[in-house]
């Protein structure tokens, strides 16, 4: 079976169209399944992989007046005209690769913040501070630890700090 370049290399349509695109300043070339087109400055701009796709891409450049035709207007020479537009699209393809790394940052970022917040322990509502703080203070003024009386009062505050203990431990878990 023939390879594409050898079928490519004898097809008259596409030896036309070649050299419209070699008249543009672009080297094309052969392939064992395309033709690549390469700007002046050796940077791949399409890789062609049928007939149809060559001939397209020849028409398109065909379009464009070609410096040396008669009457056509001489704004800008088409090697300056390819240098700049493979300039403008270094740049954009840079500022794509920019904008991904950007993007990716950004959702590493956000992926950081969402594990934090997942892992994160809110804060105990200010009601829950002043009532451990009430706690304390019952226990440092109840407690029958800290009593030194003796006898029938001893036995009241006892009684009386197992009651508001259990009572606020109720509360507590509620």
């Amino acid at each position: 079976m023939d390879s594409f370049a050898n079928q490519a290399s004898r097809d008259p349509d596409i030896k036309e169209a070649l050299r419209t695109i070699e008249a543009w300043g672009l080297s094309p070339r052969f392939n064992k399944t395309s033709v690549s087109v390469f700007a002046q400055n050796g940077m791949l701009l399409i890789e062609l992989h049928n007939k149809t796709q060559i001939l397209f891409f020849a028409q398109e450049m065909g379009h464009i007046s070609k410096p040396d035709t008669p009457g056509a207007p001489p704004d800008e020479p088409a090697c300056s005209a390819i240098a700049r537009l493979e300039s403008e699209l270094a740049t954009e393809r840079a500022s794509r690769l920019k904008t991904a790394r950007d993007a990716d940052d950004l959702r590493q970022r956000v992926a950081e913040l969402q594990a934090q917040l997942k892992n994160r322990q809110p804060a105990p509502p200010p009601w829950e501070k002043r009532f451990a703080k009430l706690k304390t203070l019952l226990a440092r003024e109840l407690h029958p630890d800290y009593f030194q009386g003796t006898g029938p009062e001893q036995t009241y505050r006892t009684e009386l700090f197992k009651t508001l203990w259990s009572r606020l431990e109720d509360i507590e878990k509620s």
